[in-house]
């Protein structure tokens, strides 16, 4: 399995197979998680594939084994495997189908978008705290979505910003007052049940009406 591994350093004295073979490896050695990787390339990538196509998956597969490759020159010592594919095909299926539910333990149903989100901040957290090569392998591992999904990310963002602030607004003019009394400095909010009158641009309301017009009476 060594021979196929991509080192960077093996290539750059020759091996230039290790481009390549080392995309045939699974994820991993350990029973579970070489079933787990195997599982979520085969069952989400047939998803992927049948939603884009065959050339835009394989687009999307060759750019993320590329953005890895490359990313590994930096630190040419160390070895590559395919382990990456597993992320990046799991963001895409959960930004795709992010209703779908998925049984963890073969118990718990929780939907697709609620995961690509914890697996989505742990790549954010290894990003901003991680050791260099895991900077730059986690950002390799996701520079496919990024490119295939980025665009969408950020209209989103703003679109929900937008929306934020629209309703910011509104709850703001909704606790402004319309009206407000002159004189007792009563408003529409604290006092609906009276009804507001205007003497050319200041505002009454109907307490302060009523009991002006009773003065006025007495007075007559």
């Amino acid at each position: 399995m060594n021979e196929m591994l991509c080192v960077p350093a093996l290539v750059l004295k020759g091996e230039v197979w290790r481009l390549f073979s080392f995309m045939l490896i699974p994820p991993s050695m350990k029973i579970f998680f070489m079933l787990l990787g195997s599982y979520v390339l085969y069952s989400f990538g047939s998803s992927l594939e049948r939603v884009w196509g065959a050339f835009y998956f394989n687009l999307y597969v060759l750019i993320g084994a590329i953005s890895v490759v490359l990313g590994g020159f930096f630190f040419p010592a160390m070895p590559i495997d395919n382990a990456f594919l597993v992320p990046s095909v799991f963001l895409a299926f959960a930004y795709l189908f992010p209703e779908f539910e998925i049984l963890i333990f073969f118990i718990l149903p929780v939907k697709m978008k609620w995961i690509g989100m914890i697996g989505g901040a742990y790549v954010a957290f290894i990003v901003i705290i991680g050791p260099l090569p895991a900077k730059v392998f986690a950002l390799a591992s996701v520079a496919n979505f990024l490119i295939f999904f980025g665009r969408d990310l950020v209209r989103r963002l703003r679109s929900k910003e937008r929306e934020v602030k629209l309703k910011s607004e509104k709850k703001k003019e909704e606790a402004t007052p319309f009206h407000t009394c002159s004189d007792c400095g009563a408003t529409d909010l604290s006092h609906s049940e009276r009804e507001f009158r205007y003497r050319g641009e200041e505002a009454i309301c109907s307490e302060c009406s009523d009991t002006s017009s009773e003065q006025a009476e007495k007075e007559a």
